[in-house]
């Protein structure tokens, strides 16, 4: 018991003061206590009050949370160390004035707080409170429902997909009514049964859970798939401007001294921000602009597009620096035409015997070209010309295009030659077959392989022996000609 306030209306002689004194039984104390006056002490008891609870005629255990199933019995039996009135209340209107409280055939209605109050001789009173918990034989029946941009509902899928912007109206269902509670992305709460997103965003995807609790304390949850598209992603169009040129492209060459500029567009309306070299920030701005630059401001630039319905794209810029007195290669660009036909970005071709090509690459302005090629070939010119062509030219020829600030760059171009296949019967190679082969099958007649000067046009039959087989073939296609 604590001593709350004391009074005297003069000094006193107290031997020993207390703030805490023991009661005896009825509320009873002894103090020894010597006054020259009246001392008045206004003390207000506080009882120790300790909770048992006894499950299915159980152990007595000593604690304030106890959880059952359906159809147990349950006995509070709190205790005081002086005895005297006890009252109880707790869910569903119940109320007692017996220490000891027995709930049997326990039902999710009985879940809740069990209050008990304890009143000593004098009046004065202290509390206890000891929670039931129930668990239900079955959670209670929901079914899901929802509504797009207020369109029909949808029954028994709890999967949405919603285009950014679209609305959303949860409305799920249960057999009798209870309550309703909410949670999910974005720190998401809501107590009721029918919560609306409006003008979703990407970022609202996620799992939205109810919680439905019935009166009788049962609960279930019931989870929510929701899926948001952006179907058409915002466009960017690259635009970048050095020294005042604008170009449409994601990279450029800066050296130093330079200025430039990157500035995308988009047809979508939409926030713009950017990251870039050396922990570059920027919000809420579409270009960004340097002047006299330098090494530092050199790197990739990457700029986010978010339209209000929070649809994204994103594009990265390359600013490329370029120290001072460091070559830049010029760009040079292949171009071939095979015999009379149309000029074509390749930079490979294969040809017949016979054929002509003309290689002419870009840039077709300003600086040097100095070309290398098969059979010692070489020109110091830009478009050249091969004509008439054989085996003896095929392979790769080299174009070296030279600046005039001395910087080069080489393009490659692969030429092949197809073989034909050979003449059956055309025994001295010349493309043609007539009596001149006929002299020239009679000059090896009799040979074979391992014989010198044994020719394989010859052996038609290929069985390793210029024979008189061999010239019935020959003369048959003689005589076909």
């Amino acid at each position: 018991m604590d001593v709350r306030q004391t009074y005297w209306s003069e000094t006193t002689e107290i031997e020993g003061v207390e703030t805490r004194i023991n009661l005896d039984a009825h509320d009873h104390f002894t103090a020894n206590a010597k006054a020259n006056s009246i001392s008045v002490f206004i003390l207000k008891p506080q009882y120790t009050l300790t909770p048992y609870v006894r499950v299915n005629d159980g152990n007595w255990v000593q604690t304030d949370d106890v959880t059952v199933t359906e159809g147990d019995t349950v006995d509070f039996g709190p205790q005081s160390r002086i005895a005297n009135t006890w009252t109880w209340q707790g869910p569903a209107n119940f109320s007692t004035d017996q220490r000891k409280v027995r709930l049997e055939n326990i039902t999710p209605a009985m879940a809740g707080e069990y209050l008990a109050t304890y009143s000593s001789y004098s009046g004065f009173t202290s509390d206890i409170i000891t929670t039931l918990k129930v668990d239900c034989d079955a959670d209670p029946v929901t079914t899901p429902y929802y509504q797009i941009n207020d369109s029909n509902w949808v029954g028994d899928q709890n999967t949405a997909t919603l285009e950014a912007g679209d609305s959303i109206k949860f409305g799920p269902q249960s057999q009798i009514q209870g309550d309703w509670h909410w949670s999910g992305p974005n720190n998401f709460s809501h107590s009721g049964r029918q919560p609306e997103l409006t003008n979703v965003k990407p970022d609202m995807a996620g799992t939205y859970v109810a919680t439905y609790t019935s009166p009788q304390g049962c609960s279930t949850n019931l989870d929510y798939h929701v899926i948001v598209n952006c179907s058409v992603e915002p466009t960017i169009i690259p635009w970048v401007q050095l020294n005042g040129a604008w170009s449409r492209s994601t990279s450029l060459d800066i050296k130093d001294g330079d200025s430039f500029k990157i500035g995308p567009n988009s047809p979508n309306t939409g926030r713009w921000q950017w990251t870039g070299p050396n922990d570059f920030k920027a919000m809420e701005v579409r270009q960004l602009s340097f002047v006299d630059v330098g090494e530092e401001q050199g790197g990739q630039y990457e700029v986010t597009f978010t339209t209000p319905q929070g649809c994204v794209n994103r594009t990265t810029f390359e600013a490329n620096y370029i120290p001072t007195n460091v070559c830049t290669p010029p760009k040079v660009t292949p171009y071939l035409r095979v015999n009379t036909g149309s000029w074509s970005s390749k930079s490979a071709a294969t040809l017949a015997i016979g054929d002509s090509i003309d290689i002419g690459p870009q840039p077709n302005w300003g600086g040097t070209w100095a070309w290398t090629g098969p059979d010692g070939y070489s020109s110091d010119i830009r478009q050249i010309h091969l004509d008439i062509l054989d085996q003896s030219q095929a392979g790769t020829y080299y174009g070296t295009y030279t600046k005039n600030d001395g910087c080069s760059n080489t393009v490659e171009i692969a030429i092949a030659i197809e073989t034909p296949e050979p003449l059956v019967g055309d025994i001295n190679n010349d493309g043609d077959i007539n009596s001149a082969d006929i002299a020239a099958f009679i000059a090896v007649y009799g040979l074979k392989s391992t014989d010198e000067g044994y020719l394989v046009s010859a052996d038609l039959d290929g069985d390793g022996i210029i024979s008189r087989l061999d010239y019935s073939q020959l003369y048959s296609i003689y005589r076909q000609q």
